[in-house]
Parts: structure tokens; sequence; C-alpha cells
């Protein structure tokens, strides 16, 4: 903690900047001494915590994840909703809604996070019941099969997501980066932080059409 005051304070001299001790917060796992914890909390005059929140809209995890850990995007999705009445646009509008706005909010989370698929299935519910016209208590009926609406225009379907294929595409341009990007900073420190070192191909060769 010392070493870390003092590096903060070289920093602060370096660039002009100032760190915010108020809104500084210490997390330690729970294996650590909990008096031991305080103790350096105070020293460094940080706030000790059990829970170090959200950084950039993503939660910063520390238990296990279940569907509770992201309730706050389908409370964001609801929020999107409420007082909106669904029979007041066409099937049109909501679709185009459903598509630009309801689709939208998970994507940035999606982009680092593996999402429960009890979530993925709740936001799916409720922008479905919103295509068909539910709100305030009345319950629009399925036209068609969600398994054909979330396909391609091509295909004959919406083009609506389906969102854990999305959540699984987003992942996997992580992985292709942590491959082709093996010379940046954040790549190298999962790369050693994880000892993904021979465990992930060190290049990717695209076959030929």
């Amino acid at each position: 903690m010392r070493i870390l005051k003092e590096t903060l304070d070289m920093f602060c001299a370096c660039s002009g900047h100032k760190v915010s001790i108020a809104k500084t917060t210490v997390f330690f796992s729970k294996n650590f001494d909990t008096e031991r914890g305080q103790a350096l909390a105070d020293y460094g005059g940080f706030k000790l915590v059990d829970d170090l929140g959200f950084y950039l809209g993503v939660p910063l995890l520390h238990k296990r994840v279940t569907s509770a850990t992201y309730r706050f995007l389908i409370d964001k999705v609801e929020s999107r909703l409420a007082g909106l009445k669904a029979r007041t646009l066409s099937l049109a509008g909501r679709i185009t809604l459903a598509k630009a706005v309801l689709q939208a909010i998970p994507t940035y989370v999606m982009q680092t996070t593996w999402l429960p698929k009890g979530v993925c299935d709740a936001i799916e519910r409720i922008i479905r019941r919103f295509i068909w016209g539910s709100s305030n208590g009345s319950k629009g009926i399925p036209l068609v099969r969600w398994s054909v609406i979330s396909t391609g225009t091509k295909e004959g379907g919406l083009g609506l997501r389906q969102l854990g294929r999305q959540n699984k595409a987003l992942l996997m341009k992580v992985g292709y980066r942590l491959i082709i990007d093996h010379n940046k900073l954040w790549v190298q420190v999962l790369r050693h932080k994880y000892k993904w070192e021979g465990s992930i191909p060190q290049n990717i060769y695209r076959l030929g059409c």
C-alpha cells in the first residue's frame, strides 16, 4: 500500500492530476483477513467495500454469476417500454423500435461478458410481447414463431437477432483479437495473467474459397 501511494503521488506530481480519495475504493477477496484489509484501506485513505460495482457500465464480478447478476439489463429494457403503448404503434414501428433500441441495450455488455441464458430469454420474451402488441395488461397474439422472425430478411424473417447467438459472435470476435493482435498490451496481459500461452493458437489461417 505504501508503494501504491508513492506511485500515485509520483503520477500526480508528473501529470498535474489528482486522485479523488473520496471516490476511490479498495476490495479484498473473502479469504483476506478483514482487520488487515481495513488497516490497509485506512492507511491508503481509501474506502473498503464488499463490491466494486460497475465500471464503464459493466459489473465487476467477484461472486458466482447468476441471472440476478444481470437483472439490470432486463430492467433497462422494461424501463424503455414503461408508459409506451404498443398498440399505438404499427407493427412496422414496433419492429423498428425493437431492432434499433431494445436489442441494442445488452449489446455493450455482451461484448465482454457471457450472459446467462435466462437473461437473454427474458429480454427476448419482452421484445416478443412488445412486437405482438402486448402492453398494459393486454396480451397480443403471436402470429409467427420467434425462430422464424429472428432469421434474416433474405430467409423470410424480420432480421431480429437471437441474443444468445449475438453474444457468442461478439465474444468470438474478442477471441479472434486475442489470437491476431498478440503484440498489443491488453492481449499480452490477458495471455500471461491467465496462462493462455500454448492453450490458444498463435495464428489463424483462412482457407481459400
